[in-house]
């Protein structure tokens, strides 16, 4: 009598238990870098982590879920705390969720690549509420020639911040055009912090109602009783990015090159930057052992509308965008002390520096190659490598001739930092040993060389 195939079980549990420790005093950067800031980068890390999630599909049309991650860490900071929980429904073509929930935005290489210039995993995620498109979807009419992908959250930052509770806007819209083999996307992604009560009491409560939100959706300047620079400029601090790119699929290659063109304000909107943002090519080769994927990247972020100064506020004539920055929003693109963009533009450590600027990196120039595959039966591994130019930002003096001070690097300190990850799973188990040695060798960070142990538990599809 033919045995029944078993319902798959609703949930889904997997977990992670190891240690990092480095040489110097801190952990090598790609050890915790793109780790959704589970991992403290100023000590050695013991830690467990537990994901988990509840899935249900009453309907080909319907489903639900309730996940989740939980991270005990003991470290120079030691924290106990969701790195995600949310409750997802999908109706459709359409998903919405609310709470915290890893996802990165922007179109990149997701297991490979330094960093999407919008939000990449390098920090905790930011608590929202989301709907979005599942994946690109036919327009009607169209045979799927021409498909769409839409997102819009509201989000909450309730870190420590200059601006106290301030909200989070952000949307995208990308169009696709092309078939199974070839396709070409355009996208333009927006994010915006708006509201919340300064610590200055001179700035105190800004504007946060439902008009408020409106001015900052479609990027207006602020009404009154907003400080001077968003009543002449606009309300909020805007940033974001145009991602264009093609993919090319055949029996044996897929091959994606993804384009980021950054932008801080309406010049930055009309492409007075061309050469700032992120470039990358990445191949798979599904029939590889070796070698099964690489990935190049170039960052390029220095040029900013050029050096001379902005007219009032941020964003008016001028140059010095300042990436990631904001003159009223100081703590910028950051959640909890790690920058939610590309971690290669880093975050100032210190908490009472992120009340002044919060990232201290912005005009980066760096490359970065990536692969990955399989070294035998049971056997695979991941390696980064990070060349990077760093000149800190066009504010400031030189951090490396007056400690204490920060922004602009010069000369600029050159860092090289890489990471050979190796994973090891005998046969049906669902227990796997993990093995990761990162290095830093360069002016920006210590010589340094870091390991991570662990034992992971994931059960096979």
């Amino acid at each position: 009598m033919p045995l029944q195939a078993q319902e798959a079980s609703p949930l889904s549990l997997e977990g992670e238990a190891g240690f990092l420790g480095a040489s110097a005093d801190r952990q090598p950067f790609w050890l915790v870098a793109n780790q959704w800031g589970r991992f403290d980068p100023r000590s050695s890390n013991a830690y467990l982590v537990l994901q988990g999630a509840w899935t249900r599909q009453p309907r080909r049309w319907l489903s639900y879920q309730l996940g989740g991650e939980v991270l005990a860490r003991g470290s120079q900071s030691p924290s106990l705390h969701a790195v995600a929980a949310y409750a997802q429904l999908r109706v459709g073509f359409l998903e919405a969720y609310v709470g915290r929930q890893r996802e990165v935005l922007g179109t990149v290489d997701t297991l490979l690549s330094s960093g999407s210039l919008v939000e990449s995993g390098n920090a905790t995620p930011i608590p929202k509420i989301v709907v979005r498109t599942k994946s690109y979807t036919p327009v009607p009419g169209t045979r799927g020639w021409v498909q769409f992908h839409g997102y819009w959250a509201h989000g909450w930052m309730r870190d420590f911040r200059q601006i106290e509770n301030p909200y989070l806007h952000q949307k995208y819209l990308y169009v696709r055009v092309g078939s199974p083999r070839w396709r070409i996307y355009a996208g333009l992604l927006h994010d915006a912090f708006w509201g919340g009560t300064s610590r200055n009491p001179n700035v105190g409560r800004l504007p946060q109602g439902l008009e408020d939100y409106f001015r900052t959706f479609f990027a207006l300047n602020a009404g009154e009783g907003a400080p001077y620079g968003e009543r002449i400029y606009i309300q909020g601090d805007h940033f974001g990015v145009y991602d264009f790119g093609f993919s090319l699929h055949s029996e044996r290659f897929d091959v994606l090159v993804y384009r980021h063109f950054l932008y801080e304000d309406r010049d930055g909107l009309k492409f007075k930057n061309p050469q700032d943002g992120l470039l990358g090519i990445s191949l798979q080769d599904r029939q590889g052992k070796l070698v099964q994927r690489v990935v190049y990247e170039f960052l390029y972020t220095k040029r900013q509308s050029g050096p001379e100064p902005p007219g009032p506020g941020r964003g008016g004539p001028g140059g010095r965008d300042n990436y990631y920055n904001h003159y009223l929003y100081r703590t910028g693109w950051t959640h909890y002390g790690r920058t939610v963009g590309s971690p290669l533009m880093f975050a100032a450590e210190d908490r009472q520096q992120r009340l002044i600027e919060g990232v201290e990196n912005n005009r980066v120039v760096g490359h970065h190659v990536a692969l990955m595959g399989q070294l035998g039966q049971g056997w695979s591994y991941r390696l980064l490598a990070t060349y990077t130019r760093n000149y800190g930002t066009y504010n400031g003096r030189d951090v490396l001739q007056q400690p204490g001070t920060t922004y602009r690097f010069e000369p600029p300190p050159e860092q090289l930092s890489g990471l050979l990850e190796v994973v090891w799973r005998s046969g049906g188990s669902p227990l796997a040993i993990l093995a990761a040695l990162g290095a830093d060798v360069g002016q920006l960070y210590p010589d340094n060389l870091g390991l991570r142990l662990g034992v992971r538990y994931r059960p096979l599809p």
